[in-house]
């Protein structure tokens, strides 16, 4: 995979003015992206963006994204964090991005223009989600990957028990215990 040095964000203008309470919700207004590129017209850049540079495609609820946008992930590995907050958070309440992103007591300092509910946005929170899960079930992308890939986790434990320790001194105890006691474990 290349390195792309440029984030690839814009706004595009819709075939159809948007809502009042989609603009409430979101912050975009007709008037924001009167000058904007219809998707069509960018539709090509982000495909070849995906194909080039990207090993690992990440969004909450991402198929929802691949279906809107019609982009084509088969070369690359989609990694849902939707999916993946199922399996290693199963009891948390909501499994929405911004209650994992409380859940986490997230504190992003959102550097770019724009606001919660807009695309760019979303992509900071999703990313803050996906570190800290990471981080805290100890995994690599691929790891994750495959947590969400093949509904396994070593191969044959089921993904609902990820959060046990299957192996060594620490079996059969969930993994927050055992880094708390052995934060280095």
């Amino acid at each position: 995979t290349k390195q792309h040095p440029l984030a690839l964000h814009t706004y595009c203008k819709p075939d159809q003015p948007i809502p009042l309470d989609t603009m409430v919700i979101h912050g975009i207004t007709n008037n924001k992206v009167a000058n904007a590129p219809k998707w069509l017209h960018v539709k090509d850049t982000f495909q070849e963006v995906i194909d080039d540079y990207v090993e690992y495609l990440v969004g909450h609820n991402i198929e929802f994204d691949i279906r809107m946008t019609g982009l084509d992930t088969s070369k690359v590995k989609v990694i849902d964090t939707l999916k993946l907050v199922k399996k290693l958070l199963p009891d948390l309440k909501s499994k929405k991005n911004m209650a994992i992103y409380y859940h986490y007591n997230g504190d992003i300092h959102y550097p770019l223009e724009g606001s919660a509910h807009t695309a760019i946005y979303d992509v900071y929170v999703t990313l803050w989600n996906l570190y800290k899960m990471l981080e805290e079930f100890n995994l690599t992308l691929e790891q994750a990957f495959d947590i969400i890939s093949t509904n396994e986790v070593n191969g044959d434990k089921p993904v609902e028990d990820v959060t046990i320790c299957p192996f060594n001194k620490h079996i059969g105890k969930k993994w927050s215990d055992v880094l708390k006691d052995e934060p280095d474990y």
